[in-house]
């Protein structure tokens, strides 16, 4: 198994973030810097980050979270704010949980944490293209010509970005969006490039799978068919 991996499968972080701490030089192979996330790891092996022993984990969980407002995504924070991880590690006290993907700390909504790194690639690299569906509160009411704009595409400083759809209710302030993209903070920047301030910001699915009755701070572990909803 390649070092990469083999991080990814200990629960650490997702595979991407894997490979940067490895280049980092912050992963050890028998108490000695590893840069190369191709390394092939043997047997023998002892793997080691912020000097505890590492181990490739066969049973992974996936837990669904309706994150609140207010709390960041991420398994840790040197600033004593709430994370995620914090929201769940009552009843996962031992796992080593982390988000796939992100949402900001003021959009609340849908998120996973998982233990499963390659799990957490194939939701999260933009090759995959996994659906997202959220709901956002607009301070003015959506123009037409704006919605196709949005639809067409829109060039930011990351380059071009688009919704797939625009749904808004009858107060045109409403907006119901569905997207690939996952840059930072993408659909507040898509909106505020037509001229709008996104005033609240809520994730309903991913992929297939839906909050479903989940209300905002309850979590839950997800089934193999939950899986399978967010890997078609």
């Amino acid at each position: 198994m390649r070092l990469v991996r083999f991080v990814a499968q200990s629960g650490v972080c997702s595979r991407r973030n894997a490979e940067i701490l490895i280049k980092n030089g912050e992963i050890c192979v028998n108490n000695v810097s590893c840069i190369e996330p191709g390394y092939i790891v043997a047997p023998k092996d002892i793997i080691t980050y912020q000097e505890k022993p590492l181990t490739v984990q066969t049973e992974h969980v996936t837990l669904m979270l309706n994150k609140p407002r207010g709390v960041i995504s991420a398994s840790s924070s040197p600033y004593d704010e709430e994370t995620v991880v914090d929201c769940v590690s009552h009843d996962y006290p031992s796992l080593r949980l982390f988000p796939i993907g992100r949402l900001d700390k003021e959009t609340s909504g849908l998120i996973l944490l998982t233990t499963d790194g390659d799990l957490a690639y194939q939701l999260s690299h933009p090759k995959f293209e996994v659906q997202k569906k959220y709901i956002a509160l607009i301070d003015e009411k959506l123009q037409e010509e704006d919605i196709q704009s949005l639809i067409a595409g829109i060039e930011l400083e990351d380059g071009t970005s688009s919704f797939d759809s625009v749904e808004t209710d009858h107060s045109q302030r409403t907006v119901t969006v569905t997207l690939h993209s996952g840059k930072n903070r993408i659909i507040r920047r898509l909106f505020a490039a037509c001229g709008y301030n996104v005033a609240q910001l809520h994730r309903l699915e991913i992929g297939k799978l839906t909050l479903g009755s989940l209300k905002i701070g309850e979590f839950r572990e997800l089934s193999a068919a939950d899986i399978k909803k967010i890997q078609s």
